[in-house]
């Protein structure tokens, strides 16, 4: 199958021998791809449309220009992947691992990245629009110009983050901003 296009969609190929495969432009929607080895697999243009990649091993892997929209990579090893221009609407990224990854240009809008580990990542040209980013460790990383309106940065560890002036303005004011009651309940709201 090596110089074939991949099409897989809505199956389990989490017990299948995967190393001969081409991934590239592979249509994996909805596929149940759980704590598969895919350790420096070409996936250049994979169709992954909420495919299932929870604890899937994908350092070093190759994703530019795919498709992960609703893509499930709760707990995925993404170390040292290239992600540039890849599409993670709304994806959920929660406990992923994500040293060194490349997201330049990627699209993360909506994206849960809660207790991610985001260490030395390239997020140039990337966009965080809504993105919950709780509790993640950002320490170092360039986030001038990325996009991070409405993102929710609860507890982000921003030590040594580059910025730009109206970000810095943007987020402090965010972060900072005192708390309202809501009316008659005791329940404090934070707005961001």
């Amino acid at each position: 199958m090596s110089n074939s296009r991949l099409i897989f969609t809505e199956g389990n190929l989490r017990e299948m021998n995967l190393s001969n495969m081409n991934f590239v432009d592979a249509r994996l929607e909805k596929a149940h791809l759980e704590g598969t080895n895919l350790i420096g697999k070409n996936l250049t243009r994979a169709y992954l449309e909420g495919a299932h990649l929870e604890g899937a091993h994908l350092e070093g892997a190759t994703l530019t220009d795919a498709y992960l929209l609703n893509a499930d990579l709760t707990g995925a090893d993404l170390t040292r992947a290239n992600l540039t221009r890849a599409n993670l609407y709304n994806a959920t990224l929660t406990r992923a691992t994500l040293i060194g990854t490349d997201l330049t240009g990627a699209t993360l809008t909506g994206a849960t990245l809660i207790g991610a580990t985001l260490t030395g990542v390239t997020l140039t040209g990337a966009t965080l629009t809504g993105a919950v980013l709780r509790g993640v460790d950002l320490r170092g990383v360039n986030l001038d110009g990325v996009n991070l309106a409405v993102a929710d940065l609860r507890g982000v560890n921003l030590d040594g983050v580059t910025l730009s002036n109206i970000q810095r303005q943007q987020i402090m004011s965010r972060l900072h901003r005192p708390k309202r009651k809501m009316r008659q309940s005791k329940t404090y709201l934070y707005i961001l």
